[in-house]
């Protein structure tokens, strides 16, 4: 999709719209990226900005998504669903799960844009470790991976 520069540019446009006082709870996940990526107070404020535009704009695609499931329950209660309602409810899901996919891509690359390169080298790292984190417990189990 072509689309991903379009909705960044907007939840960047619209960020400073939703700015938020409140940091995050301390031992929350999103202290302990702030602490471990050392952001300062405004990359903290530009997150959260971004968060902010995230949930706005994933809010009634979720609230559609759910009425889509509905619809689709109510045509599978039926004792014959007319295919092309379904198939077109379907599609309509589709379609939707692909926007709240551009949404979350959105806020992902805006918040990669705000990083440094030894912070944007230190969430790679931390994706190459959750890419790994599947296996660990099986190295573990087995002994060559020592114990927390």
């Amino acid at each position: 999709m072509k689309r991903a520069p379009i909705v960044i540019a907007v939840l960047l446009l619209a960020a400073p719209l939703m700015a938020q006082t409140a940091g995050p709870a301390p031992g929350s996940p999103q202290a302990t990226v702030i602490r471990f990526l050392q952001l300062s107070e405004d990359q903290v404020a530009t997150w959260q900005d971004l968060a902010a535009a995230r949930e706005e704009a994933a809010a009634p695609i979720r609230e559609a998504l759910g009425a889509v499931h509905d619809q689709l329950a109510e045509l599978f209660a039926q004792e014959d669903p007319d295919p092309a309602a379904v198939g077109t409810l379907v599609l309509e899901r589709r379609s939707l799960e692909a926007e709240l996919v551009e949404v979350q891509r959105a806020y992902v690359e805006g918040f990669e844009a705000m990083l440094d390169e030894e912070q944007a080298g230190k969430l790679g790292a931390v994706r190459k470790a959750a890419a790994l984190e599947p296996v660990v417990p099986a190295f573990r189990k087995v002994g060559l991976v020592r114990p927390h």
